[in-house]
């Protein structure tokens, strides 16, 4: 997956999938920066197929990562009502507390 983003740099699915194998991996920093970069490119775009669950993905990284400060901040961008299915399980924002 890193080959194909270099490939094709800023292609959205390549980032996701590549932060999804990057927290497989449980390489929590790594995945944060690819999720920051998706999410960054999905706004910059007005793309909006991934940044849900892409900032569902960072909070969780940001838990593992004990980065709890930044939580909330990422919580305020995610729409009430959202859900997303990560691992087999749905989540909802109150999931993330």
């Amino acid at each position: 997956m890193r080959q194909a983003n270099q490939e094709a740099p800023g292609w959205l699915p390549n980032l996701y999938r590549l932060s999804v194998f990057l927290m497989d991996a449980q390489l929590w920093s790594e995945a944060d920066v690819v999720l920051d970069e998706l999410i960054s490119l999905s706004e910059l775009n007005g793309d909006a197929y991934f940044i849900d669950e892409a900032r569902f993905r960072k909070i969780l990284c940001l838990k593992r990562l004990g980065r709890v400060d930044e939580i909330e901040l990422e919580k305020g961008k995610i729409a009430t009502g959202t859900e997303v299915f990560i691992e087999e399980r749905l989540y909802r924002l109150d999931d993330l507390d």
